[in-house]
């Protein structure tokens, strides 16, 4: 008796969330504008994206919207090279916000992660000399104020 009252119940709350996923939003939806520019972002090989931000003088690392800036790989750098990239700005990836409305965004947000992490490991790798401190020769464009 137990047993069946236990996989009527277990039945109910899978169907449960099955409803409740879906009225939050997170049935399948088409992507959204900042969604498509993100992915089109992130299509590029990080190497040849970091190359090209360099050429123009581009040396914002990418970041994620959240409560607040998410920088993959900016925890594990030194004080100093954290300050010395400051002035420099970042750059969201577009369509990664904390906001998510589908399992699609959801998917991409992790992908953006993943991707913003390589490129930002590159970008500090080519930018940082010997002894580890920030050698751009002053070629990186400031962030505006």
């Amino acid at each position: 008796m137990r047993r069946g009252v236990l996989f009527v119940l277990l039945g109910l709350t899978v169907a449960g969330a099955g409803v409740l996923s879906t009225r939050a939003g997170f049935a399948r939806e088409s992507a959204s504008e900042p969604l498509q520019a993100g992915r089109r972002l992130v299509r590029v090989p990080p190497a040849r994206a970091v190359d090209e931000a360099l050429r123009t003088g581009d040396c914002r690392m990418l970041a994620l919207a959240g409560l607040g800036p998410v920088v993959p790989v900016v925890d594990d750098l030194p004080q100093p090279v954290r300050s010395s990239l400051e002035p420099y700005g970042l750059h969201f990836i577009p369509g990664a916000g904390h906001v998510v409305t589908s399992w699609e965004e959801q998917r991409f947000r992790k992908h953006a992660y993943r991707y913003a992490k390589r490129y930002n490991r590159i970008l500090v790798g080519r930018l940082t000399g010997p002894g580890g401190r920030l050698a751009d020769g002053g070629a990186c464009r400031r962030a505006e104020s």
